[in-house]
């Protein structure tokens, strides 16, 4: 005993742990702390949720008779009463304990008031206890009532009684519905969320599924809610569920989804994110989305989305592994789609878009650095999106400059995400650099399984530099003077470091590959030769051995005379000129300030500089240095603050603000006094500045929008604005629902649920707002309603929710100042609440004898039956029709009595005891059960039965339908007599016929008819034996009943022609008088006859009529009319009406598409010529008025479908040989065929499709595909020597594959094969292990005409690798070191050496440089200083071809170089530059120089100088810093070949305040010739003062800002390669990269010239030259210079082809001095070489054009116009003027021809006979002038007369001679 009620006590203390519930953990309360902080309920009872001091409303369960309640209040010291249900009282002080008594029944409340230890408050809990009977579920709102059927939704609902989240205990939902047919359809909800409100009210979320099988149903649905509990029951001792429900009649209203907006680019490619948008499209339920290949099929499915609203999705697609389908570009289909959960249906497409596919390519690819030496070996940094391609699961491969680049490390991101969507993580590595073939940029690229690709980045090698000269050699040890460095690989971008004596240069220039400028840092002291070393900037490293030069001290200090402009912006840019004496042209440098100037120009007496950046106005020294010495001009020059706008406050402004809080300050310089300011989009308004001109007060700023307001001030006389703008900020909502607070706004994930504000439409409800920006005062609106607050505040606003018909409303927030608000769409829902039907108690009505429980009935001994239900709503609208149904049959039980509140029913006797018994009523309205209703109790009562269920009650037939005979068995039960009742009325003893164990009642015995003949009934025998209890029954008085439907009066057949309107009709076959059927709305259904004939009124059924041409079969719903229920029990179908409408007949037919036929040869994927397939399979359609548009086809395997008719259709035309597959009978083997057939089709005509007119035959067309005999020309068998016969086979040869297909050999016929021998050589025979066979694919598609086809292969020679290993790199000669180099020779396949076999000979090794070093036996010995060069060959062999090297794979000669030094290196370390952002980490580097190859310095530590000062910590404040490196690990194969000092060159440390910063550069590539137009976005652009890309340097108004100061917009200079783009404001910069694409190869001729055709005696300028090229440098740049007094006349860029074609009409600027000029055309050809072409003519000093000269080799001078008069051959003024200015030009020619011309304008041949002879005058007269001015020449003369015009319309210029002079 004391062992079971320990076990009692261990369950009871179980069970009152999962009880006990805790609130929040928080500090022991406060005095007057009035809360409860803990709850305990005994046995098996629950309350709803989770136990919360703060909320004071449960609902409790039990299945306990009592339980005891323990309480823990907050504060020990609170007094605690507890009052029981009948009013009973308990009280305690702190904690207690009670136990209470309930009856079984709902909601007996019990409170539990808690008053504070100070008694200054009390807070009373209020707990519904529901004993055995479940409580149900009370919808109060539903924030929804229309929702797709999809199966994609969350809604909302305020529920009381809510037993979500409890343990043991739920609160379930489903939806039901009449499908097509009229059958009960029952669809499960689930909640997924639930929060409970302080009264006790649920607000939870249920997701609607989607309507199975029944797809896109619409129409109305009940929701039912049902509450459960489970547990162990108290009478019982058993595990019992108690369960209630609540229905909601046609609550729900399902419609279809649509989609209504998308965002899919029109290029995509895999794992690419859009969004679409439409009624029911959440990401979620029966919707397909996937992209397609039109032509192959291959879908594309998705492989994430997410919900973003109610209305809006978002997918992420999938990809696929099979590069060879997925590896181009292609159109492909986005499909949107609504599918059948059960396949019976077709899926509906909803959106349907096609777009261009894309590979799925490395993205964002970036590599660092993007340089190194030309050796290779180096490693670097690759980062890049889609490196690693997910769906390929490999690493990728990188080339650079087209050899692949090893990989060294790789972390593969694998899908990682920035914002959860998008795969934009990179993955990241390392890769090994390989060796390149020359110096300068070379293409990246990465190819990651789905194609190779170039980076717009370039990789560049840099050879190690070499220095040949400095000039000045020696220069003055007070540094600032230039020096010109003249060497080798300085590079071909960015900067070198130049260090002189340890110490960087500060300003340095690479002017070339092979020429630097460096400014010489000051080194106070120093004199004689000292290191100057050069680090590339293109990765070459640094000089091998430092060069030198020679520090002086000053000797003659220059002098500075004036500085123009002596004053400019701190921007920098200006050009500044400096003027003295003793400067050095081309060697002397200039400090401004603290930082050097950029070079322009320097002679003797002036230099021209750039101006740098300054840090603050005000007066700097200007510092002039030369090799000499010195100057200095204090104070030289003075800095003036820029121009602008430096701050506005406010910068941010609320919209709600008030009128003075929206007015701002503005601060800057330069305002001056007055000038005009626009605010927005207002008009420009004069302001007045104070300070100085430095602010600007009271800017009243708009808020009537939200968003960037520009201002933009003009100071009077300005040309250029100051831009600024300031930040309206509208209100923000961060939370919308009740108050208090309960949910996130929108529909924000929540513990896994979507949830939405709901509301009555009565109003009342309590919400809150929250957010920002709301400002002080303002109104509420709901929809349109607008609703005063009762709180407002910025951040908060609570209001009551306004009386609003049923519906979704916005909810928006309109601030009382300001014109911006905020909405919420779509954001409550309102509906209104109802009180559902339910069940408060089930007791028997009168008391039982057994003095139990009145829940209780014992059948064998309770004499009476009867029970009453009491709960709400128990009538419906038509009592009669109310019925009660016991444990869960479906037999109906008449009750005795009904009202709103009860109903009395005769419980069955026939249910076996002990067991709770469910019990449901169901009204004509709704219904409502409770799990636990009657425990039967006793023992097992005699079955009894009674028979049948239905019939008709009347003495007489009727309608044909006979007296009902009831039968009622039971084994002794009835005792020898009784009497009969039917809803109390007695049978008469004629129509009863009694037994013991049965009993029959003949209703054709009745005397009379019953009052009420219809309607269910309750049966009672009653024994005339007291001790046999009465047997009640359930009986219906109806029959059953056919309806039978007629299409046009027809019951059997219809046939119609399409379009013909036809009725449909139903009604019963055999009606009860007074009755009818009344069929419901589209109350019809239908199937094709196909699939009738498969699957009847299963398969495919519609509803409705159908209309287009076609077979069907068609029937009323008849469970879904309308007829009396009352009367008939059932009603069904008597018939079904087969309707044939005949369309136009059509007939298809498919074919070949080359003729007739019912075979071909395998040939591929088969088409029908549409969406650019191949033309094979082609119809004949029977002549109709309408044409087809399209059809869609369908094929089966014949072998399947002969064994099953029914065997199902795929989609599109067949690919493959049809083989008889084994599942279908076949043997897997013998070629079957296809059944091919039209689908569908489509007449679309005018927006109609006219098909539905028309009936189709799709005949089926049966074809053979026939494999294809493929013959083996060869089979690629080879390997390389590896010293064994065997071989593997390779790819097969074959005539009469088909395109496309990779035909691959069958692997065990692959492997098995040898070669006779292992040595190396062709043709050699190869052994098969057996005839050739292609893999199991193919051989279902090809047949190998040659199986055994002879086959030979080759063993090609195998390389080697010939490696050199000295025992040390480097050696100090003085130390007579001992050398060895070890010669090893390696398979380059397998690292090994080769087989002992392969007859490889002994390398020879000699010394390359005898003179340096020599070489003998395996040893080398040191000669003198130098590079010691030791070379190795291997020649060839019989399986070896000659070795390689191992250090350089192009050769055969292996060779190293081993360092001999006359004394040891000295190693620098030099720190680089570094300029961060002010919050940026210092991360410092350095370069190690003077390293033997091989060698490695690292593991520096870093000092950090501000000034003189050393700093305990790396800085962080804005400034100008040095970094010293110090320390270091030195790794040398030889540590003696170095000194033992190591020098630390600083660099430079400079921390800008916040820069800008880039979001986007647009374009980031051009042509290298610039010209195009450029836009970078980001923020902090109105501070940029200067632009910097590449080398050159845009400021204002180069560039341009916005007033946002978010875009800078400029034009690109002409550039090559990637270069930086810098912005720069201040000391503040960010960089960008832009990329100058390198032209396209061009294949045209290279052409270039200048057609010069002067006018003679016409002015110069304003005359027109052509010039022309072609097959020049793509997008280069072409110019025309006026050479002889250098002008540019004219300059453009080629086209993309590298031509230009251009009139140019010469300037004003053209007329220079007069005499002989050249005009100079010059372009750029495709080598980076100049191409040229010169043409020349005199001037006079008026300008005028004396002569033009013909481009030949000996010069051809025309002189025309004015030279002679009209028929005269003396020269005239101007003509003498001319020869005048010729004369210098022809003195030195040996010989002067002179050819004369006349007038053209004659056709008289006297006349040109004349002409003739006055040609000839005018060039003796010429002749004879020039021989006056001492030409001594051989003269030619030759009168050419009226021929070779120059003019047909000014004769004048024709009267001319053309003198030829030849030198």
């Amino acid at each position: 005993m004391k062992k079971l009620l320990g076990l009692s006590t261990l369950i009871a203390l179980f069970m009152a742990s999962l009880v006990l519930g805790a609130a929040p953990a928080k500090a022991a309360g406060e005095a007057n702390d009035a809360t409860l902080s803990a709850i305990g309920l005994g046995g098996w009872t629950r309350y709803n949720g989770v136990f919360d001091g703060n909320r004071t409303d449960y609902e409790v369960f039990t299945h306990e008779r009592s339980f005891q309640w323990d309480f823990v209040p907050s504060n020990s010291g609170a007094s605690v009463r507890l009052t029981e249900p009948d009013g009973t009282i308990h009280d305690f002080t702190g904690a207690g304990s009670q136990i209470v008594d309930y009856a079984p029944k709902i909601d007996q409340l019990t409170t539990i008031r808690v008053t504070s230890a100070d008694s200054s408050k009390s807070v009373t809990y209020r707990f519904h206890v529901s004993s055995k009977v479940m409580i149900q579920p009370e919808m109060v709102n539903v924030s929804q009532t229309t929702v797709p059927n999809n199966g994609s939704t969350y809604v909302t609902f305020k529920i009381r009684h809510f037993f979500g989240n409890t343990p043991y205990c739920s609160t379930n939902a489903q939806y039901n519905y009449l499908d097509r047919d009229g059958n009960p359809v029952n669809s499960g909800a689930w909640w997924n969320d639930v929060t409970y409100q302080a009264d006790g009210t649920a607000i939870v979320t249920y997701y609607i599924s989607a309507t199975d099988y029944n797809f896109r149903y619409t129409g109305k649905a009940d929701f039912v809610f049902t509450n459960y509990c489970n547990g162990i029951d108290s009478d019982t001792g058993g595990w019992t569920d108690s369960t209630a429900t609540a229905t909601y009649a046609n609550l729900i209203t399902f419609a279809n989804p649509t989609v209504t907006w998308n965002n899919i680019p029109n290029r995509m490619t895999f794992s690419d994110v859009f969004d679409v948008k439409g009624y029911g499209i959440t990401g979620e339920g029966h919707m397909n989305v996937y992209m397609q290949d039109p032509v192959t099929t291959e879908k594309i499915w998705i492989w994430s989305s997410w919900r973003m609203t109610d209305a809006w999705a978002r997918y992420r697609l999938g990809g696929s592994w099979d590069a060879s389908q997925w590896g181009t570009s292609k159109p492909v289909d986005i499909i949107v789609e609504q599918y059948d959960y059960s396949g019976q249906f077709e899926p509906v497409v909803l959106l349907k878009k096609r777009v261009t596919y894309d590979p799925y390519q490395a993205r964002n690819v970036a590599v660092s650095p993007a340089k190194g030496p030309i050796a290779g070996g180096n490693t670097i940094k690759v980062q890049g999106v889609n490196l690693c391609a997910y769906y390929q699961e490999s690493w990728p491969t990188f080339y650079i400059g087209g050899q692949a680049a090893s990989i060294a490390s790789l972390n593969c991101s694998w899908g990682g995400s920035s914002d959860g969507y998008h795969w934009d993580q990179p993955d990241r590595g390392t890769i090994v650099v390989p060796a390149g073939t020359q110096a300068g940029p070379v293409t990246v690229e990465v190819d990651n399984g789905y194609g190779r690709v170039a980076l717009p980045t370039k990789y560049i090698y840099g050879d190690k530099p070499t220095l040949t000269a400095v000039s000045p050699s020696t220069v003055a040890n007070t540094g600032g003077s230039v020096v010109t460095l003249t060497g080798t690989n300085f590079g071909t971008s960015g900067t070198p470091t130049v260090t002189v004596d340890g110490i960087k240069s500060p300003w340095v220039q690479r002017v070339s590959a092979t020429k630097i400028l460096a400014m010489i840092p000051a080194l106070a002291g120093k004199t004689g030769a000292v290191d100057l070393n050069i680090i590339s900037a293109s990765g070459g490293g640094a000089l091998d051995a430092p060069g030198t030069i020679t520090l002086a001290n000053s000797s003659a200090t220059p002098t500075i005379s004036t500085i123009t402009p002596n004053t400019a912006g701190l921007s920098g840019g200006d050009t500044i000129v400096i003027k003295g004496t003793g400067f050095a042209a081309g060697a002397t440098g200039v400090y401004i300030g603290d930082y050097p100037a950029a070079i322009i120009s320097s002679t003797a007496t002036e230099v021209q500089v750039e101006l740098p950046t300054g840090d603050a106005a005000g007066a700097v020294n200007v510092v002039v240095g030369t090799p000499t010495g010195l100057a200095t001009k204090t104070n030289g020059f003075t800095y003036k603050a820029t121009p602008g706008i430096t701050s506005i406050s406010p910068s941010i402004i609320p919209s709600a603000s008030s009128a003075a809080a929206a007015k701002v300050v503005i601060t800057g310089i330069g305002f001056g006094t007055t000038g005009t300011i626009k605010v927005g989009s207002a008009a420009a308004v004069a302001y007045t500045a104070t300070a100085g001109g430095t602010t600007i007060s009271n800017v009243a700023i708009p808020l009537t929008a939200a968003g960037q307001v520009v201002i933009v001030i003009t100071p009077k006389g300005a040309t250029t604005p100051f831009n600024g703008s300031v930040t309206v900020t509208g209100p923000k909502m961060t939370y919308f629902g009740p108050d208090p607070k309960w949910y996130p706004i929108g529909n924000t994930l929540v513990g896994g649920g979507y949830a939405k504000a709901t509301a009555n439409v009565a109003g009342g409800e309590a919400l809150r707002i929250e957010g920002t920006g709301f400002g002080t005062s303002g109104k509420v609106k709901v929809g349109t309603t607008v609703v005063t607050p009762t709180s407002y505040t910025d951040t908060a606003i609570t209001f009551i929710m306004p009386a609003k018909t049923a519906g979704s409303y916005d909810v928006a927030v309109v601030p009382t100042l300001g014109g911006v608000t905020v909405t919420y769409a779509d954001a409550i829902g309102v509906s209104a609440g109802a009180v559902p039907m339910s069940i408060t108690q089930i007791e028997s009505s009168v008391d039982n004898t057994r003095g139990a429980a009145n829940y209780t009935f014992d059948p064998t001994v309770d004499a009476s039956d009867l029970f009453v239900i009491r709960g709400t709503k128990l009538n419906g609208t038509d009592p009669t029709k109310t019925r009660v149904y016991v444990a869960g049959t479906d037999t109906a039980i008449v009750p005795v009595s009904v009202t709103a509140t009860s109903v009395t029913f005769h419980a069955p006797r026939g249910l076996s005891p002990r067991a709770w018994y469910s019990v449901r009523v169901v009204t004509n309205v709704a219904e409502t059960h409770q799990n636990m209703g009657i425990l039967y109790e006793g023992v097992v009562p005699p079955p009894t039965v009674m028979t049948p269920s239905h019939g008709l009650c009347l003495k007489t037939s009727l309608a044909g339908r006979n007296p009902v005979t009831l039968t009622a068995t039971g084994a002794g039960v009835f005792g020898s007599s009784g009497s009969v009742t039917i809803d109390g009325v007695a049978f008469p003893a004629g129509a009863v016929t009694w037994t013991a164990d049965r009993v029959d009642v003949d209703f054709a015995n009745l005397t009379t008819d019953l009052t009420t003949p219809w309607g269910a009934k309750t049966v009672i025998f009653t024994p005339a034996d007291s001790s046999k209890v009465p047997q009640s029954f359930g009986f219906t008085c109806a029959v059953d009943a056919s309806v039978s439907t007629t299409l046009s009066g027809q019951s059997s057949s219809l046939t119609i022609n399409a379009g013909t309107a036809y009725t449909a009709a139903a009604a019963f076959t055999d009606p009860l008088p007074g009755t009818t059927f009344t069929p419901a709305t589209d109350g019809y259904s239908w199937q094709t006859a196909e699939d009738h004939g498969i699957w009847a009124w299963n398969r495919n059924v519609h509803s409705g009529l159908p209309k287009a041409a076609g077979d069907y079969y068609v029937r009323v719903n008849a469970g879904a009319g309308t007829y009396d229920r009352v009367k008939y029990y059932s009603v069904g179908n008597s018939n079904e009406v087969h309707l044939v409408i005949n369309g136009t007949p059509i007939t298809f037919t498919p074919k070949l598409a080359s003729g007739s036929g019912t075979s071909l040869t395998y040939k591929g994927q088969l088409g029908d010529g549409t969406s650019g397939s191949t033309a094979d399979i082609a119809y004949t359609a029977t002549n109709v008025a309408d044409s087809v548009t399209s059809v869609s086809w369908q094929y089966r395997n014949h072998t399947c479908a002969l064994a099953d008719p029914n065997y199902g259709w795929t989609s599109g035309l067949p690919r493959d040989v049809a083989i008889a597959q084994a599942n279908c009978g076949g043997n897997g083997v013998s070629v079957s065929s296809w059944d091919i057939r039209v689908a569908g089709f489509q007449m679309l005509s005018g927006g109609e499709d006219k098909s539905i007119y028309y009936l189709p035959t799709f005949n089926t067309f049966n074809l053979t595909i026939n494999k294809k005999s493929v013959t083996a020309t060869a089979v690629k068998a080879e390997k390389v020597y590896d010293a064994t016969t065997s071989v593997t086979l390779g790819e097969i040869t074959l005539t009469g594959a088909v395109d496309g297909d990779v035909v691959t050999l069958d692997p065990s016929v692959a492997t098995g094969a040898a070669f006779a021998d292992a040595t190396a050589g062709n043709s050699k025979a190869i052994t098969l292990s057996g005839p050739l066979a292609l893999t199991s694919y193919w051989t279902g598609n090809y047949t190998l005409a040659n199986p055994n086809l002879a086959i030979t292969g080759k063993i090609t020679k195998a390389d080697a690798r010939l490696k050199l290993t000295p025992s040390i790199s480097s050696v100090i000669i003085t130390s007579a070191p001992t050398i060895t180099v070890s010669v090893a020779t390696t398979d380059t396949r397998t690292g090994a050496a080769p087989d002992v076999t392969a007859g490889v000979p002994d390398a020879v090794v000699t010394s390359k440089t005898p003179s340096i070093c020599t070489y003998s036996g395996g040893t080398i010995t040191p000669v003198r200083a130098g590079d010691c060069v030791i070379e190795a060959r291997q020649a060839a062999s019989t399986n070896y071809t000659a070795s390689i090297s191992w250090h350089d794979d192009s050769t055969t000669v292996e060779a190293v170089t081993i360092k001999i030094y006359p004394a040891p290196k000295t190693l620098s370390v030099v720190a680089d530059d570094l300029t961060i952002a002010v919050g940026d980490i210092v991360s410092p580097t350095a370069v190690a120089t003077g390293l033997i190859e091989g060698d490695g310095l690292d593991g520096f530590t870093y000092d950090y100088y501000q000034g003189t000062t050393l700093l305990n910590a790396p800085p962080t404040a804005v400034g100008t810093y040095k970094i010293v490196p110090s320390g270091g690990t030195l790794n040398a194969a030889d540590a003696t070949a170095y000194s033992n000092t190591i020098k630390y060159v600083s660099g430079k440390l400079i921390i800008t305040p916040a820069p800008p910063t880039i979001s986007e550069l647009s374009p980031n590539h051009g042509p290298e010739a610039g010209g195009n137009k450029v836009t970078v976005k980001g923020t902090g652009f109105g501070q940029v003062t200067s632009l910097v890309i590449g080398t050159t340097t845009l400021r204002k108004p180069k560039f341009t800002v916005n007033g946002a100061g978010t875009e800078i917009t400029f034009t690109a200079p002409k550039g090559v390669g990637v270069v930086e783009l810098t912005l720069k404001a201040g000391n503040a910069s960010v960089t960008g990269e832009y990329i100058y694409d390198a032209p396209p190869p061009v294949t045209a001729p290279l052409s270039l010239k200048l057609k010069l055709d002067l006018v003679v005696g016409v002015k110069f300028s304003g005359q027109k030259v052509t010039i022309t090229g072609g097959g020049l440098k793509a997008n280069s740049e072409y110019t025309l210079y006026l050479h002889s007094s250098p002008v540019l006349i004219y300059k453009a860029n080629t086209d993309s082809n590298g031509n230009f074609n251009q009139t140019v009409t010469m300037p004003g600027k053209a007329c220079v001095s007069s005499g002989k000029h050249d005009l100079t055309l010059t372009g750029t050809a495709p080598d980076g070489s100049a191409a040229t072409d010169t043409a020349y003519f005199v001037i006079d000093d008026k300008c005028i054009v004396a002569a033009n000269a013909v481009k030949t080799d000996t010069k051809e001078w025309t002189l025309s116009g004015f030279l002679f008069n009209y028929n005269d051959y003396s020269l005239t003024t101007g003509g003498l003027k001319s020869l005048g200015l010729l004369v210098p030009l022809i003195k030195g020619a040996k010989t002067v021809t002179i050819y004369g011309y006349t007038e053209t304008d004659t056709k008289s041949a006297a006349v040109k006979a004349a002409n003739l002879v006055l040609a000839k005058n005018r060039c003796l007269t010429v002749m004879e002038y020039l021989q006056a001015k001492g030409i001594k020449a051989i003269f030619k003369t030759y009168g050419k007369g009226g021929v070779n015009p120059v003019s047909l319309t000014d004769q004048s210029k024709n009267r001319r001679v053309v003198i030829e002079a030849n030198y």
